[in-house]
């Protein structure tokens, strides 16, 4: 909403010290000063959204999309498929050597509609960035690597996102890495994305600003998942305002990655243990086993095993998950504080587990806040 005020009264000097409690020059500028700052903040808004595409992750190795899961998306009329392709890691060799190699290649079992616009994703760790020697050499096996399965299925795509945690420690390393890689022949006309974590908003400065063509915000995991205590590590709303106020003003346009994933974490003596996968909702831990302490918190009666992990007497489970009314708040926060007038908005991850947990219809209400 824009303001439309004749201020000129405001500016005329002759006017204010007329006015007997402004005599004071000093009292005056201060006043005009402070009025004129919540003139602007009150004018200020968001990037009108113009356009806005929807669509998901795929995160697994083997991509085999159900008859459900492409229904689910035709119902919400997902247009985007961003697919991720390996992971860049790090492995030790006989010779006890750290070697770079792609782990978790994508192996697909049933092609990508032609309805659907497919992004390939390629996950860098940090790890593999720290032990980068051969920047130029590492780019070129990269993309060797997108163009063989690129190939192999016989796909297209116009825009690939490069997906990594860097830090300061290894902001030198990515940024070249990314500039390499944009001189690799497979990646000639393709748009470059990057997935921007929250502290990469805030801490801009210590951070960097990857040399792509636009990010994408990742609106989740947001705490620290090993942290024992009553908490939700994958989204906050208020953690999100503290990270993202400076939002609007980061230099590259930024699409939207909201989550619909959940997991379960053990502690045992107050200290993590690990993430139990597989434990799709709360019914899995509500047996004789385990005692429910708070909503989302389970203790272990006696020694047992969930979904073939180890559980001692008095370990606690700890579930997070996504609940729908704080998604929607997420939601209008970030439609009133984007910088994107063409705004992509993409849901981690796609599974027949989150099609049944999230029917459609609520799903588009998030959509909806969107706008």
């Amino acid at each position: 909403m824009i303001l439309k005020l004749d201020y000129k009264w405001i500016m005329d000097s002759d006017y204010l010290f007329s006015i007997p409690f402004l005599k004071s020059r000093k009292l005056t500028y201060l006043i005009l000063g402070i009025f004129l700052l919540v003139l602007t903040n009150a004018c200020s808004s968001s990037v009108q959204i113009k356009e806005r595409k929807q669509g998901f992750y795929y995160w697994q190795t083997i991509l085999q999309l159900t008859t459900d899961e492409l229904k689910y998306m035709d119902s919400l009329q997902m247009e985007q498929l961003y697919v991720r392709l390996f992971d860049v890691d790090t492995s030790r060799a006989i010779d006890n050597s750290i070697k770079i190699k792609p782990i978790s290649i994508l192996q697909l079992k049933t092609a990508i509609p032609k309805r659907l616009s497919f992004k390939p994703v390629v996950y860098i760790t940090r790890s593999a960035l720290k032990e980068c020697k051969q920047v130029d050499s590492l780019a070129h096996h990269i993309g060797k690597l997108v163009h063989d399965i690129i190939e192999s299925n016989h796909l297209t795509y116009s825009e690939i996102q490069w997906d990594c945690d860097w830090t300061p420690s290894t902001q030198s390393t990515y940024f070249l890495l990314l500039q390499k890689l944009k001189q690799e022949p497979e990646f000639e006309h393709k748009i470059f994305s990057a997935t921007i974590r929250l502290h990469q908003i805030k801490n801009r400065s210590l951070a960097g600003i990857p040399p792509v063509d636009k990010g994408l915000l990742m609106c989740y995991n947001m705490g620290n998942l090993k942290r024992y205590g009553e908490q939700n590590s994958i989204i906050d709303l208020p953690t999100a305002k503290e990270y993202l106020g400076a939002m609007q003003t980061y230099p590259l346009k930024l699409d939207i990655a909201l989550p619909l994933f959940h997991w379960a974490l053990q502690f045992r003596n107050e200290k993590f243990v690990g993430i139990l996968n597989d434990v799709e909702s709360k019914d899995v831990l509500e047996n004789i086993h385990f005692t429910q302490k708070t909503k989302c918190l389970f203790v272990a009666k006696e020694t047992t095993s969930v979904n073939g992990f180890y559980t001692q007497a008095n370990d606690e489970i700890r579930l997070e998950f996504v609940d729908l009314q704080v998604l929607q708040q997420m939601a209008k926060y970030l439609s009133r504080h984007n910088n994107n007038e063409n705004l992509q908005v993409l849901f981690f991850h796609l599974s027949p587990t989150i099609v049944k947990t999230y029917p459609a219809h609520e799903l588009q209400t998030i959509l909806d806040c969107l706008q």
